[in-house]
């Protein structure tokens, strides 16, 4: 059976993953480690959650289909956000607009629900040109 927060964020059609942060031997943020995430995280990336967890995601490089980019990058832009941010992000070469709330927890571990936002910021984009 899914666990209660699976059933509730994928009702709201909201991709999360909990990862560990790996730093570099001088202290720096230089990866995230996947330690669990949803089937929406999975769909929106385009990877399976057992290729995902225990990797990270500086080696999970997709180059297929509809999906094709690098997941690191993405991840690359919350990566160094401390405490709980909220923040959007528009990746030109999928051409998708994405929002994410990370929360820090726990040493080193952070929360981070993540959907796509693209046909609300076109909507928004063509109204605003009316």
């Amino acid at each position: 059976m899914k666990h209660f927060h699976e059933i509730v964020l994928s009702s709201m059609n909201l991709g999360y993953f909990c990862g560990k942060i790996i730093y570099d031997e001088v202290g720096k943020q230089v990866d995230i480690e996947f330690v669990d995430v949803s089937t929406i995280f999975e769909k929106i990336v385009g990877i399976a959650a057992m290729d995902m967890i225990g990797n990270r995601a500086s080696k999970l490089l997709y180059t297929g289909g509809q999906h094709d980019y690098d997941i690191s990058n993405l991840l690359l832009d919350i990566r160094g956000l401390y405490g709980e941010q909220e923040i959007e992000i528009h990746k030109p070469r999928l051409n998708k607009w994405y929002h994410f709330h990370k929360i820090s927890f726990e040493n080193d571990f952070i929360g981070v629900t993540m959907e796509d936002i693209t046909e609300i910021k076109n909507l928004y984009n063509e109204k605003k040109r009316k």
